[in-house]
């Protein structure tokens, strides 16, 4: 119910900034502005409550909840410092230019310590294009696994592409500060032990694995992870988790001695950019020697943009 709920005194309390701002000199609203700031304050509670009832019990890690929890008890207290403010005549003396200021800016700082919580640290830069993201300083993570066709089979399959898939889909929600359903995903020993609810991971069994099967689901049933409003596994990685579960769940077998098929394996060979062109270094040619076989009627172009080989049409 938290994340219901919590809209509720969020949409009180801008409604009640913007009539006391829009307003102030005006008696006629200080009624109206008393009630909104008095269901501000009650829902605020109920958000408090549910809050607390929601770490309690999904396994997120105290330290990764505590300043959402008391910047959301300091947004109550000025919710009702405004109603009380408002209301009664001994309340006078708290100046309202502070508590509008203050009320905003533990709103602003509450919400968004609650989007780190639900959507992680960078939910507010991760969407960003990656030139913006260099252009403000933040390091881009590189989110591509690649294994090296010509050395693939040496490939811990654990190390090098299980969790790395793992990584990027998964411990998000299942990290050292946020374990939802008391699961961790950023190691193997945390992973073998599984959550609140039991393993995931059933030694040699993908088919009873919650691990595997919660992947499979269809996207729009509730169990089905990651939930459908994140990046979702490719059909190749959920296959490699199955294969890796079914041998073993070892922590060290390489890929070459385990029945992965190559087009599945190849999906993570990097992508050659010359294509089916070979990979030399010739002198280029000069851009007037091109000029000239322009002028003389042929169509010359660069095969791309890094190649010194020519397209040549007669």
């Amino acid at each position: 119910f938290h994340p219901l709920l919590v809209h509720l005194p969020i949409g009180f309390i801008i409604i009640g900034l913007m009539l006391d701002f829009f307003f102030r000199n005006k008696k006629e609203y200080i009624p109206v502005l008393s009630f909104i700031f008095l269901w501000a304050f009650i829902t605020s509670i109920f958000s408090i409550i549910t809050g607390y009832l929601q770490y309690d019990r999904e396994g997120y890690a105290w330290e990764s909840i505590q300043w959402h929890l008391v910047m959301g008890i300091v947004t109550m207290i000025f919710c009702l410092l405004f109603y009380l403010k408002l209301k009664y005549e001994q309340f006078k003396i708290f100046p309202k230019n502070f508590l509008f200021v203050s009320l905003g800016l533990s709103l602003l700082f509450t919400g968004h310590l609650g989007g780190n919580i639900t959507h992680g640290s960078d939910h507010l830069i991760e969407p960003l294009p990656p030139e913006i993201k260099s252009l403000i300083g933040f390091e881009l993570k590189d989110n591509i696994i690649e294994i090296d066709p010509k050395n693939y089979q040496n490939v811990v399959l654990y190390k090098d592409v299980v969790q790395p898939i793992l990584n990027q889909k998964c411990v998000s929600c299942h990290n050292d500060k946020k374990t939802k359903g008391g699961l961790k995903m950023n190691n193997y020993d945390a992973i073998m032990k599984g959550g609140k609810n039991g393993a995931i991971v059933m030694v040699n069994n993908s088919i009873e694995s919650k691990m595997h099967y919660r992947m499979t689901l269809p996207i729009e049933n509730r169990y089905h992870m990651p939930p459908k409003s994140r990046t979702q596994l490719s059909r190749e990685e959920i296959e490699l988790i199955k294969i890796w579960i079914d041998n073993s769940a070892s922590k060290s077998a390489l890929v070459g001695d385990l029945p992965i098929p190559m087009k599945i394996i190849s999906s993570f060979f990097p992508n050659k950019p010359n294509g089916i062109f070979p990979e030399k270094q010739e002198e280029a040619v000069t851009n007037t020697q091109i000029s000239d076989l322009r002028d003389k009627g042929f169509l010359v172009v660069n095969i791309f943009g890094t190649s010194p080989f020519l397209k040549v049409s007669c």
